[in-house]
């Protein structure tokens, strides 16, 4: 079993700066050749405190907006991993996939990864990640090279440090 630094300690702070170092590489290396494979693990969290979570009607609906970043699949060496809180509209995410020009719709689909964590509770979508140990372990299965994978989040808060720790990925928020 893995252990993980507590969150917020002096271990994971330390960890989550260490993995930071790796962002600029990786933007080098993907504006000298679009075509550089890439996995980005997208979670779209409103991470706030439950309690305002609570006074946004259809909250869960937000985690779509982040749906732009299907785009990335223009490039025809990435993979997206897409996490929400429940399983998105099929339809919704093909109108997005018909957006991308000159990409089948199935070669994009087969280089998307969809998973959701079938909650629809007022708690953050990142709280909810690093609450189930087996999505976790599926989201790391899915980042075939870790060396070439970061993390994109609607906002970064502690929690988002944590789920970029426990995955081994630096975020872009």
């Amino acid at each position: 079993m893995t252990t993980w630094p507590t969150p917020g300690s002096p271990d994971e702070i330390t960890a989550f700066a260490e993995l930071q170092t790796r962002v600029p590489e990786l933007y080098h290396a993907l504006s000298r050749d679009p075509r550089t494979p890439q996995t980005v693990v997208i979670v779209p969290s409103l991470s706030m405190d439950k309690r305002e979570l609570a006074k946004i009607t259809g909250v869960y609906h937000y985690e779509e907006r982040m749906l732009v970043n299907l785009m990335l699949l223009r490039q025809p060496r990435t993979r997206l991993i897409y996490v929400t809180s429940q399983q998105l509209d099929p339809v919704v995410v093909d109108y997005y996939l018909a957006l991308l020009p000159g990409v089948p719709t199935s070669h994009a689909r087969s280089r998307l990864v969809m998973l959701h964590c079938n909650d629809r509770s007022n708690l953050p979508l990142t709280q909810k990640i690093l609450e189930r140990p087996r999505l976790m372990a599926r989201i790391r299965r899915e980042v075939r090279d870790v060396e070439k994978a970061h993390m994109v989040c609607f906002n970064s808060s502690d929690l988002e440090r944590s789920l970029a720790v426990r995955l081994g990925l630096p975020l872009n928020s």
